[in-house]
């Protein structure tokens, strides 16, 4: 059911880009030497007597201290009143810096080299007017994250956080002087381990970033915790993140929904999900929660797909925006789970709805907020006689306020005129649509009726059938809920929209033709 979407992953899940694999953080102290640069001697081991596989990583250490010292109470102490004891001050750090030293001599004489930044440690053997403008990137996103998820807390040794990346375009180098890890067979695209990550070149200098800045964004959002949130959570975020625009100075705007595909190549995530609603595979809410191992390892990243957008939805949703960022708070697992379902679940069905057509409309430029569905304050009416009421062209989903029984016959009547947009002239529509231009499949300017329905729905099913109306049209309500409206558009067009329909409801009797 709907609750899959928020059911935890497991104790150290294993996070992919096509590939991205977290592992546990190393263990051991940084060495005092450099380590071996035979092939294949960084060793990735987990503590000893511990198992990855079903136990978590360290928790963050604890220092207790206290103010007042603890004596012995005499029998006579006890019977006087006792000054309050000084509450214990725990004070939580992030875990140490064990990245292991590398001998960057040696790397060099293999064509690796590395370039630094406050943030980021990049070795890497590709140009180097590629890679010199690539650990400021992180530097930026940094402060992102933090603005997001708040402040990590200090690590004992009062060390600024940075991270370690492996840029490759030639894997036999990195193996020759000792920096990639032992275990799993190679990624395809990148993987990342505690403080560490590693990641192929890319063909596209776009996608190149975007995969930095997605496996650097799965350091960060792993650093202190021991049990993960689900993985379209971590997937989401990273892709979410990483979809962004250079500027010519520089500066990067992070977390941006693609204007144009050829601004994004390599991405593709748009495209991706538009193939497989034509191929009638919607992914629900719950699907999402449902994805197994082996989906996630598809040759088509059609999981992290679907857990970008799912994120970008819920981020710039302007209802539910506020409690998915307080989301950020409480990534450790259990904590995800109930925090989701208080925050979430009540409104199930109305946000599967919401969901579905984001997902049936999503297009470049595309305007979460002005699509977002305009609810209705106070109790829903029973149809009696005829309701008259107006829907706007600038507004996605408007609820009529009206409720519906299964099987109902409800005559809806649509008129007026509505300007969608000003070219040479106004593009003017009355309610049976402008037919030379479609969206979701319907006219643009078409009258729309959905009913949202009462019950939860199964996991993979359509909650939110759209119904096409036109001027005049009779709906049999398809299950007991609320009657909405909309005019139809494209999810990237609704701002200059103008006008509305004036529209009748009315119940037919069952006996009527």
């Amino acid at each position: 059911m709907f609750r899959n979407l928020f059911r935890t992953c497991g104790l150290l899940l294993a996070v992919t880009l096509a590939g991205c694999q977290p592992a546990e953080r190393e263990a051991s102290a940084p060495p005092t030497q450099p380590p071996s640069t035979a092939p294949r001697t960084l060793s990735i081991a987990p503590p000893a007597a511990r198992d990855p596989a079903v136990e978590p990583e360290s928790a963050p250490a604890l220092e207790t201290s206290s103010e007042t010292p603890v004596r012995e109470p005499s029998s006579a102490m006890l019977l006087e009143r006792q000054p309050a004891v000084s509450p214990v001050v725990q004070k939580i750090y992030r875990p140490s810096d064990t990245r292991p030293l590398r001998d960057e001599s040696r790397a060099a004489e293999f064509g690796v080299h590395k370039y630094v930044s406050k943030r980021l440690i990049l070795y890497t053997d590709i140009e180097p007017e590629l890679a010199e403008p690539l650990p400021e990137i992180i530097d930026q996103v940094y402060d992102v994250w933090v603005n997001y998820f708040g402040e990590l807390p200090p690590n004992r040794e009062g060390t600024p956080y940075q991270i370690t990346g492996f840029l490759i375009d030639q894997p036999q180098r990195f193996v020759d002087c000792g920096m990639l890890p032992e275990g799993p067979p190679m990624f395809r695209f990148g993987r990342h381990m505690g403080a560490e990550f590693w990641m192929n070149k890319m063909n596209s200098d776009y996608y190149r970033r975007h995969l930095l800045i997605h496996e650097a964004t799965h350091c960060f959002m792993t650093t202190m915790l021991q049990q993960y949130p689900p993985r379209w959570y971590l997937e989401g975020m990273a892709e979410y993140f990483g979809t962004h625009i250079l500027h010519p100075n520089g500066q990067v705007t992070f977390a941006v929904m693609p204007e144009r595909s050829q601004d994004f190549p390599g991405l593709g995530r748009v495209e991706l999900i538009q193939q497989e609603l034509a191929q009638q595979r919607f992914a629900s809410l719950a699907r999402l929660g449902a994805y197994t191992g082996r989906d996630w390892d598809e040759p088509l990243p059609v999981p992290y797909a679907w857990s970008w957008a799912v994120c970008e939805f819920l981020d710039q949703h302007p209802h539910y925006q506020k409690r998915f960022r307080e989301l950020g708070q409480h990534m450790e697992g259990r904590d995800f789970l109930e925090y989701m379902q208080v925050h979430f679940e009540p409104e199930q069905a109305l946000l599967e709805a919401e969901w579905q057509e984001f997902a049936r409309r999503l297009v470049y430029q595309d305007d979460i907020p002005a699509n977002a569905f305009v609810t209705h304050d106070g109790p829903l009416q029973e149809i009696q006689g005829v309701h008259s009421l107006q829907v706007e062209a600038a507004q996605g989903w408007q609820s009529t306020g009206l409720r519906v029984s299964a099987g109902m016959p409800v005559q809806i009547t649509g008129a007026g005129e509505v300007i969608l947009n000003q070219t040479t002239q106004p593009w003017r529509s009355q309610p049976q649509g402008i037919s030379i231009e479609y969206a979701a499949g319907y006219p643009i300017g078409q009258l729309l009726a959905a009913v949202l329905s009462d019950e939860n729905q199964s996991d993979s099913s359509l909650t939110f059938p759209v119904y096409p109306i036109g001027r005049e049209q009779k709906l049999i309500a398809p299950a007991d809920g609320e009657l909405w409206l909309r005019i139809n558009d494209h999810a990237h067009d609704l701002k200059n929209n103008t006008g509305q329909y004036q529209i009748t409801v009315r119940k037919e009797d069952h006996t009527a033709d």
